[in-house]
């Protein structure tokens, strides 16, 4: 540095820090100018209240339950039909009323079939008189046949007499096999008149109850149109469908709890009573039947709607939480959508679902018990969203 002034020197010090300043300064402007756009986004976003569901830990004790929605049936139901044509003429059984098996419960108006009857008796009589006449006949034919020949042995029969004793009976042969064919139709008919009479009485054809009547007295009905409907009241069934993956905990002989849909009775025990051997491949589920274990509650009765709960149907790695199904939103066959509150903002995540019921919808996969949910979805809400919860 010699040769060069010190003025010179302490001036070139002095401009440097100057520059250094002047550096300092311009950053923190461009700074402030950066952080205002942010505070402005962040001033600009839409904060949302949302109502949290906190998924539940999974029990470890034992396996879940799996609830599902059916109606109570009974083993036989049926619609009772007009088997002929005719006018209603009497109705014995209104709905409401117990009946027992054989019981007359309607009748038609047959007087037009009795007549019929009437007449195809007297037929079948007359066809029979004259099966009978034919074999008279046939057998005074036999004894003339005799005669001639025993009259030809001696020379004083002639052939022509001969021929004609074997034609007459040859023929009277004939006439009884037509005579007892006549006849036997004539019989058949009658015993189809008779069945026909006999439809006109409309039965019980098990012990039950009048559960719908469809036709008035005096309606002209047609063959196969309905008159009445029985429906047996014991024993009570339930049938649901499990996924392939419960079909130990429904297997013949186990016990599931029915529970009335209006509760206006207490839960029943049933017993599985039939469980389908053949999957469904559309939907991987089998089919099953339970029979309701006497005594049943009186208020129990066909047509019911039930849940049926199966203890122990959901094993422990597939039994994932319950949420409520206003939390989802379907987006295939076993996938859903929901919304998780990461902090406060909102995080969208695809889950993996299965069963619904009452209760609500079962995840299988996707979520960690004590998340927080959003519990009701609104087409509003949308991933990253800054969320204020309820």
């Amino acid at each position: 540095m010699r040769g060069i002034p010190r003025y010179a020197r302490n001036r070139g010090k002095v401009v440097k820090r100057h520059g250094a300043v002047l550096l300092v300064l311009v950053a923190g402007l461009v700074g402030c100018s950066a952080e205002k756009p942010q505070q402005a986004t962040k001033a600009a976003e839409t904060v949302a209240d949302v109502e949290v569901y906190v998924v539940p830990a999974a029990d470890s004790s034992a396996a879940r339950p799996l609830t599902v929605a059916s109606t109570l049936a009974v083993e036989r139901e049926a619609d009772l039909i007009a088997q002929e044509e005719g006018r209603l003429m009497e109705v014995t059984a209104d709905m409401g009323q117990r009946v027992k098996q054989g019981e007359l419960l309607a009748k038609l108006d047959a007087s037009r079939l009795r007549k019929q009857i009437d007449q195809d008796r007297a037929e079948a009589r007359m066809l029979e008189a004259a099966s009978k006449q034919a074999d008279v006949l046939r057998q005074a034919a036999e004894v003339e046949l005799q005669r001639q020949g025993e009259l030809r042995k001696e020379g004083l029969g002639s052939l022509r007499d001969y021929d004609r004793a074997r034609f007459n009976l040859d023929a009277y042969r004939i006439e009884i096999v037509k005579a007892a064919a006549e006849y036997d139709r004539a019989k058949a008919k009658v015993e189809d008149d008779e069945i026909r009479l006999a439809r006109m009485d409309i039965r019980a054809p098990f012990d039950g109850i009048v559960s719908r009547r469809y036709a008035r007295v005096g309606q002209s009905l047609l063959r196969d149109e309905k008159v009445l409907r029985l429906t047996e009241l014991r024993p009570l069934l339930v049938r649901f469908t499990v996924p392939e993956s419960a079909r130990h905990a429904a297997a013949t002989g186990a016990v599931v709890d029915v529970f009335p849909a209006d509760a206006a009775t207490g839960p029943s025990k049933a017993r599985v009573v039939r469980t389908s051997m053949v999957v469904d491949a559309a939907s991987g589920s089998l089919e099953c039947t339970a029979q309701l274990v006497e005594p049943v509650a009186a208020g129990l009765v066909p047509g019911m709607a039930v849940d049926v709960r199966i203890p122990g149907a959901i094993p422990l790695a597939q039994a994932g939480a319950t949420v409520p199904a206003a939390a989802l939103r379907r987006t295939g066959e076993d996938r859903a959508d929901l919304f998780v509150v990461m902090g406060d903002r909102l995080q969208k995540r695809s889950v993996k679902i299965g069963h619904e019921s009452a209760s609500g919808v079962q995840v299988l996969s996707g979520l960690s018990g004590g998340e927080r949910i959003v519990a009701r979805l609104s087409d509003k809400l949308q991933d990253g969203m800054p969320v204020r919860v309820r």
